[in-house]
């Protein structure tokens, strides 16, 4: 990937940093990388070096289950201006039947005759 890239850097985390970098530099970016709860160990740890190590300016949102936590309470000291931690509360049953039906209506049914979707253990819409 670095010799697609025209990078000259090996190493994983200097790859990614310099990647990341040049990306913010060129317009106001936004990342989003979902399900980090099923991220491999490895990759977080290269995630968390390289968001502490980039500094342009960009907006990087993760998103992951309340089981996970990207940064640990140490190294959450002196973050308090560059990271935010939002918990979303859970979906009340009547919103989750609500998307549950929105997801399964096909495309111009306006009536609502599909049961709502059993709880599941994985992600809501698979």
């Amino acid at each position: 990937m670095n010799r697609i890239l025209g990078i000259e850097e090996e190493d994983p985390q200097e790859t990614m940093k310099t990647v990341l970098s040049a990306l913010a530099l060129r317009s106001p970016t936004v990342f989003l990388l979902e399900n980090l709860h099923w991220a491999d160990p490895s990759y977080v740890k290269l995630l968390e070096h390289t968001l502490l190590e980039v500094r342009e300016p960009a907006i990087v949102l993760c998103v992951y289950r309340p089981t996970f936590s990207l940064f640990k309470s140490h190294q959450l000291k002196g973050m308090e201006k560059i990271f935010r931690e939002i918990q979303l509360q859970p979906l009340s049953p009547s919103e989750a039947q609500d998307m549950c039906i929105f997801r399964t209506i096909p495309a111009g049914d306006s009536g609502r005759s599909r049961p709502p979707i059993p709880e599941q253990a994985g992600h809501p819409f698979n």
